[in-house]
Formats: C-alpha cells, sequence, structure tokens
C-alpha cells in the first residue's frame, strides 16, 4: 500500500484477512455512515489504444456495498474522462474481472479506486491491472 493513496488511514487498512491465494494479508475498507472511503493508485498507460484486464478479490458485509474502478483522467486523482468498474455485493471472497479497451490519446493517467459504501465494511485482495495487447 506504500505507492497507494488513502482518504483516511484510519479506516483504510491492512489485515489478517486474505483472499484465496491472496497470503495473509487484504485491505479492509470501514463505512462511517457518513462518507465512502477511497483507496487510489494512479499510474501512466502506454500511448495508443490498448485493452486491459482489472480484477481483485472483494466481499463486502451485508450491510455494505463496494466499488473497484478504473477512472481515465488527465492527471493523477483528477477528473474522469471516463470509467469501468464493478460493484462487490459478495459477502465470501468473491473473484471480480472485467476487460476494457480504450484510447490512451486523451488520457494521461489511470486512477484505479477501491472504495467503500457510506457503512459497513469491505475487503480488497489481489487486486490488478493488466495490459492484454
Amino acid at each position: 500500500m506504500s505507492d497507494w493513496l488513502n482518504s483516511d488511514t484510519a479506516r483504510i487498512q491492512i489485515v489478517p484477512d486474505a483472499a484465496p491465494g491472496g497470503g495473509a494479508w487484504g485491505l479492509k475498507m470501514v463505512g462511517d455512515g457518513i462518507y465512502g472511503y477511497v483507496a487510489r493508485y494512479s499510474f501512466v498507460p502506454p500511448s495508443g489504444t490498448h485493452s486491459y484486464r482489472f480484477s481483485f478479490w472483494a466481499k463486502a458485509t451485508a450491510d455494505s456495498v463496494g466499488f473497484g474502478r478504473l477512472y481515465f483522467a488527465p492527471f493523477p486523482g483528477g477528473d474522469w474522462l471516463g470509467e469501468r468498474g464493478l460493484m462487490v455485493k459478495d459477502t465470501s471472497w468473491t473473484f471480480y474481472s472485467m476487460d476494457t479497451t480504450f484510447d490512451s490519446t486523451p488520457i494521461q493517467y489511470i486512477n484505479l479506486n477501491l472504495r467503500t459504501h457510506l457503512q459497513g465494511v469491505v475487503h480488497f485482495d489481489l487486486v490488478k491491472v493488466e495490459q492484454l495487447n
């Protein structure tokens, strides 16, 4: 998580609860009933049109919803030019995956965001973005 930015270190923590095949540790995000919390990682995609696979393992408590999203933006954490995402609602560790293609010409950064909704707990593990071509 050292390369990740997060909105609240008290509510986003590394804990000993991991997905199958994920080792011993995973990410835990706790909502407070007022705000959702975000962990974000930004990177510069290669120039041109490319396909990507975004995947992760996640689970949520029955009273929560989580989201894993890719935002396409002109700068890290910036206003998004488009997004692709997955909603987490399963209460046991579940694998989520999606493929997407985009042209990076107008995009300077891909912002990978993991977030919790306003309440409950969401766990994430084994988060990956893979370039397919």
